[in-house]
């Protein structure tokens, strides 16, 4: 029949709609209608198979439901559907609802009318749905003004036009009809309806359109209907031509046109000249000018010319100091006005050299202090400039940095990048891997290979930014917002820049546009240009980077050179970056059709250190099993990068100054100045001042002490903070005296500006210039700062200090950033001096000053801390956040005080969340590698090569086993993945291990054998089947085992049905071992408790064969009725309130041991046992006195013993 049809082609329902209903399409994809999809005819054999749900009403009327997609919906009102039916006689109810989410169409109808209903419901299978005919400009007009789209919707069901016009949620237009013939009936009438007129501009005097071509708002204010017009504009720089396209209703568009004809005039430029007389010589005053009159040119558009402002070709005949000014009439005066302003504040002060981290130039780049300057400039009728830092690359000749290689050094010795610590990986023959940086070479999808990356480098022209083949895709992946800031960037955009775009729709955050097209297309040319991409992304915190590889017909290069070059330049990336790589990931990407391309990558990626390819089998397993790098290796913090070296060879022995971003910690030297350790004249005080430089040198040789406590390769020289910028040079002649001559000096204070980094070098100089005669002496000073820009920062400075004083002594640079940060510039402009001083005076007051916090710390391990430690723990957080913090003396013990933490607020607020985080992290680990000891001595996993077995290492034996009792749960059944190691994927179902090579290894499970005997009253015929065999579930019939179970569960007045036996050798195994070692904990510190207790553990039915098959799991704790008592599992001693949490009930051997009151909900459970240092307690409790609750945070301390199989109830609520 008709209706059988029709059910094979369209009943097959989305997965993503449950119920039974008859599907027209794939109800998530509302643009795939004319796709029939056909099905096997077994799916309408049944009415089980058939999605269609039909209810029979009564004896005549039948109730058919269809799960339709919401343009058919649309259709169906649009072309009146329920209309038609009655003018063919039919009657039938039509009705729209909603079921999960998705149109439902029910229609109740007599039986003999069914078949024409279905009839007519078969129209809808063949469809049209598209905009084809429709001009872009009108479907954008559409799909912005509905009330128009509603009424082109009205005119189409008059004229009887079996279609309409849609919006889907993606607010797309499309034109959806019956047939064909229907459709292109709806498009002709809505071009004949909606119009298009194009008024043209010619020449640049007109300024209606702002950078981002939008109209003027006060072009556009009093339009008549504005809103049922589109307007669009379009700028056609070579030719100087403005087009503004109105589309609309013929009645609206004559009324806006006749309008904006008469309105253009009236924005035609006007220009005018202003001449001043006054001396602007200065350099910073006529950086100052320049400034001032960008700003105003950004502000209202317009153009402003001064020969000695803004340098213009066409300004030769004006007179000196004439300024040429073109705007909109309306903005004649105000600009007139500033200009006058600006020049009429004739005195101006600059104060340069403010680090952005002190707490005035943070002030001056928040948005409190930019509202401040705001507020101080129309008070006192100023101009306040604040210029901020951004990265500017350094000037000095190549020849003389070391740009091949990082500088490691140790004491005053300088050691070029060793070999050993450039490590080279072939992981396949399309990724390699260069110590943490993976790169990989990509021929296929770039829409795939974009979303895989943070940024992505463009090769093409600043005239088009769609020139080039990639270029070309992502214009068309970016969409309008891409295009539009692609030709606003590119107007400023000339051949040697790279020009800066968010990548919008394209899938990455950052697009590098390098405009190679323009340029002689050399291979030196790519090279340089290609290697600033890759340290402008690296300093932008860019993780991964996507670069394109041209075809040789397009670039003009040999395939093979090309590739070559290539990497030669990403090695050297990987050289001056080999301590802190900030990229960790690149990618080549090439067209699929660019084969020979690609085969030249992977050569030249083979090329690369190709002795690494030649591994045996012990260094492959040995990758295998271990771990590529230790933690400390992984974390920034433990080592330091270099960002500037000075030499100086005046003397008969070098020396060196340096400037490293790192903190003190893994730091290797002869001394540090550590000024983390108050005297006792300024602890006194009740609170400490932030100016470190109001004490005398007096105060810096009283202070100064070694501590004799030292045992670490870094000692520490103790002077107190207040006495250290003035007695610099006096601390070096003492560090001199003791025979040091590598000294490593942190931040010395907050507010250090450029002037107080000249005079640590000149003080340091005069040091060198005292002690000349002296054959051993201090000769080499790192600065060791904990903010990487700060350290650039510092640089800058040092480096400017060099060039400015050529003639004390010879400074040559031997090592430096590629980039480096000045410092903020604060430039005001007043009437007279006296206002100057004021504005200053307010300034200084507005800046926030510095603050302390008291934190509680529960932390045994910190107040513990013997005081070489202790420093050192302070001195990091000195380094990294600028804080000072202090332990609390006045405590009588150590345990539990208060830190008292001195700085600026965001830094402090910083410092107490890497406490708190130290503090977790610490419990946290030692409960990880508790958990790593215990299963490395109850098993172990090892992976086969031959005849041979191999161990993993402790941490990959506990990560391996974790997830393989994940994998035990039924959780996860296929390959796992992500272990962070050579191990690409593990399948226990085979027990093999897939490497990143796609190499193949067997592996296995030995559990460790201890003598624990199998329980007595466990059911088997062999030992074999216990040890060896899988999990049983065993009925109890002994009745002394009944009895005793039921005396147990009787007391709370809970009867069973049915008692069960878990029979689990692995988890028994494992609870047993677990029960010895707190058995001899407790021996130690509460001799003659008992470590065990039989409790009760509520879940429900569908969890059972779960826990008795792997056991309970700490990870789930809190996922279904949270965690009041801390994370871990839960037991109770009363079964009715175990039964709130399930109808099923388990009674568990549990090990509770020594346990203490619980820390709280959410809170892990991290207390120590009374008297001990290290060890924890076993357990928590909800009342330490009568303990109704046990929590127990090691899975391994509880063994569900039995199932209480409970007669049919409802569980009670939580």
């Amino acid at each position: 029949t008709l209706e059988s049809k029709l059910e094979v082609q369209v009943s097959e329902t989305s997965e993503d709609q449950p119920g039974h209903a008859t599907s027209f399409d794939e109800c998530n994809n509302e643009n795939d209608f004319s796709e029939n999809r056909r099905i096997s005819d077994d799916t309408v054999k049944s009415d089980d198979n058939c999605n269609q749900q039909e209810d029979v009403t009564d004896n005549n009327e039948i109730l058919k439901e269809f799960s339709i997609s919401r343009h058919i919906q649309f259709l169906m009102e649009q072309t009146e559907f329920k209309k038609h039916l009655l003018n063919d006689q039919i009657q039938a109810d039509i009705q729209f609802s909603h079921r999960y989410g998705y149109p439902l169409l029910t229609i109740t109808m007599k039986k003999s009318d069914q078949l024409a209903v279905m009839e007519h419901l078969t129209a809808f299978l063949s469809i049209e749905m598209n905009c084809v005919g429709i001009p872009q400009s009108i479907t954008d007009f559409l799909s912005t003004c509905d009330c128009i789209r509603h009424q082109l919707n009205s005119k189409l069901r008059h004229l009887s036009i079996q279609a309409g016009i849609y919006k889907n949620t993606e607010q797309a237009i499309s034109v959806i009809a019956l047939d064909h013939q229907q459709r292109s009936k709806a498009i002709s009438t809505i071009n004949d309806t909606i119009l298009i007129h194009d008024i043209v501009i010619m020449g640049d005097d007109f300024k209606l359109v702002l950078e981002d071509q939008v109209l003027r708002s006060d072009f556009l204010y009093g339009l008549p209907n504005i809103d049922l017009v589109l307007l669009k504009t379009e700028i056609n720089h070579p030719l100087c031509l403005c087009s503004i396209t109105i589309i609309g209703l013929d009645h609206c568009i004559q009324q806006i046109t006749a309008i904006i004809k008469k309105r253009i005039q009236k924005y035609k430029m006007v220009q005018f000249s202003v001449t001043l007389n006054m001396d602007y010589q200065s350099a910073s005053r006529l950086e100052f000018f320049r400034n001032q009159l960008y700003q105003i040119q950004d502000q209202f558009s317009c153009y402003i010319h001064w020969k000695n402002i803004i340098e213009d070709d066409d300004m030769k005949d004006y007179e000196e100091g004439e300024i040429f000014i073109r705007c909109c009439p309306s903005d004649q005066n105000l600009i007139s006005n500033r200009i006058n302003k600006l020049f009429r504040n004739s005195v101006l002060i600059e104060k340069s050299g403010i680090s952005q981290f002190s707490k005035l130039g943070r002030y001056l780049s928040s948005q409190d202090g930019q509202i401040k300057l705001q507020s101080l400039q129309m008070d006192y009728d100023c101009i306040i400039d604040v210029h901020s830092p951004a990265f500017k690359p350094t000037n000095y000749p190549k020849e003389n940095l070391d740009t091949n290689s990082a500088s490691l050094i140790r004491d005053n010795t300088f050691i070029k990048d060793a070999q050993s610590t450039f490590v080279v990986q072939h992981i396949s023959k399309n990724h390699l891997m260069i110590n943490s940086l993976s790169i990989k070479l990509v021929n296929g999808s770039l829409p795939k290979s974009l979303k895989l990356c943070d940024a992505c480098l463009n090769w093409t022209s600043y005239k088009d930014f769609k020139v080039g083949e990639t270029a070309t895709q992502l214009a068309g992946l970016g969409g309008e917002k891409y295009q539009d800031e692609c030709i606003k960037t590119f107007n400023r955009l000339n051949m040697e820049s790279i020009a800066v775009t968010h990548g919008h729709d394209t899938g990455v955050q950052i697009i590098y546009h390098v405009p190679f097209f323009n340029s002689n297309r050399s291979l030196g040319w790519l090279s340089e240009k290609l290697s600033q991409c890759l340290h402008i992304a690296s300093e932008a915190g860019m993780n991964s980077l996507l670069i394109p590889v041209m075809e040789t017909d397009e670039a003009g290069l040999e395939c093979n050179q090309l590739a070559e070059e290539m990497f030669r330049i990403i090695i050297d990336y990987c050289r001056q970056r080999l301590e802190h790589p900030k990229l960790s990931a690149i990618q080549f990407y090439t067209v699929p059709k660019n084969k020979d391309g690609h085969k030249a990558l992977q050569k030249a990626l083979a090329m690369v250190d190709e002795s690494q390819l030649s591994r045996n089998e012990a260094s492959e397993i040995a990758l295998i099993t271990q771990y590529p790098t230790t933690k400390e290796e992984n974390n920034h913090d433990s080592k330091s990068e270099i960002v500037l070296i000075a030499e100086c060879d005046t003397f008969s022995e070098p020396c060196k100054i340096s400037v490293e971003f790192g903190t003190i910690q893994h730091i290797q030297g002869q001394v540090a100045i550590d000024m983390t350790k108050i005297c006792k004249q300024h602890s006194s005080n009740q609170f400490l001042s932030e100016n470190f430089q109001l004490s005398s040198l007096d105060h810096t040789q009283d202070t100064i002490e070694f501590d004799a406590s030292c045992t670490s390769n870094l000692p520490l020289c103790h002077v107190c903070p207040y006495g250290l910028m003035t007695g610099f040079n006096l601390i070096l002649t003492c560090l001199n005296m003791s025979g040091k001559k590598s000294v490593v000096c942190p931040l010395i204070h907050l507010d250090m500006s450029r002037d107080d980094v000249h005079s640590l070098i000149s003080k340091y100089e005069l040091f060198l210039n005292q002690q000349k005669c002296r054959k051993s002496r201090i000769n080499c000073i790192r600065f060791l700062i904990g903010n990487k820009n700060r350290a650039l920062e510092i640089a800058a400075w040092i480096q400017q200090y060099i060039k400015e004083n050529i003639a004390k002594l010879q400074w040559t640079i031997t090592q430096s950033s590629q980039f480096h940060l000045d410092g903020i510039k604060l430039r005001i402009a007043a009437e007279n001096q006296t206002i100057i001083q004021k504005i200053e005076s307010k300034i200084e007051e507005s800046v926030p000053s510095w603050k302390n916090q008291s934190i509680q710390l529960d932390d045994d391990d910190v107040w513990n801390m013997e005081d070489d430690r202790w420093h050192r723990f302070a001195l990091q957080f000195w380094c990294k956040y600028n804080t000072l913090v202090i332990r609390n003396q006045s405590q009588s013990t150590r345990s539990n005080g208060n830190l008292l933490l001195y700085g600026q607020d965001d830094d402090i607020i910083q410092a107490v969340s890497e406490i708190h985080q130290i503090s977790k992290s610490k419990w946290q680990q030692l409960a990880e590698e508790e958990m790593q000891e215990f299963t490395a001595n109850s098993l172990s996993w090892l992976v086969k090569s031959g005849n041979k077995s191999y161990p993993f290492c402790r941490e990959l034996n506990y990560k391996i086993e974790k997830v393989y009792k994940i994998y035990q749960k039924g959780n996860s059944t296929s390959p796992l993945q992500d272990f962070d190691t050579y191990i690409k994927t593990i399948d226990f179902s085979r027990m093999m291990i897939t490497t990143n090579e796609d190499k193949l290894f067997a592996i296995d499970r030995l559990i460790t054998q201890e003598n624990i005997s199998i329980p007595d009253n466990w059911e088997y015929d062999t030992v074999d089947e216990v040890k060896n065999g899988p999990t049983r579930i065993v009925d109890v019939t002994n009745e002394a085992e009944l009895r005793e179970i039921a005396d147990l569960a009787k007391s709370d007045g809970i009867q069973f049905t049915k008692l069960q036996r878990v029979q689990n050798w692995n988890l028994y195994y494992r609870y047993q071992l677990r029960k010895k070692e707190v058995a001899a904990v407790i021996e130690r510190y509460q001799a003659g408790k008992d470590p065990e207790r039989r409790l009760f553990h509520g879940t429900e039915s569908q969890k059972i064969a779960s826990i008795c098959r792997a056991g309970f799991d700490r990870d789930y704790s809190g996922t279904a009725h949270g965690s009041l008592h801390g994370t871990g599992s839960y037991f109770t001693n009363q079964p009715q309130k175990a039964l709130r949490f399930g109808n099923m009930l388990l009674v568990a051997r549990v090990i509770t041991g020594i346990y203490t009151q619980s820390s709280g909900k959410g809170k892990p459970n991290l207390q120590l046992i009374p008297g001990s240092a290290s060890e924890r307690v076993h357990s928590v409790v909800d009342h330490l006195q009568r303990p109704s609750i046990f929590v127990v945070s090691n899975d391994n301390a509880a063994y569900p013993e039995y199932i209480l199989h409970l007669p049919t109830r409802t569980p009670m609520a939580v």
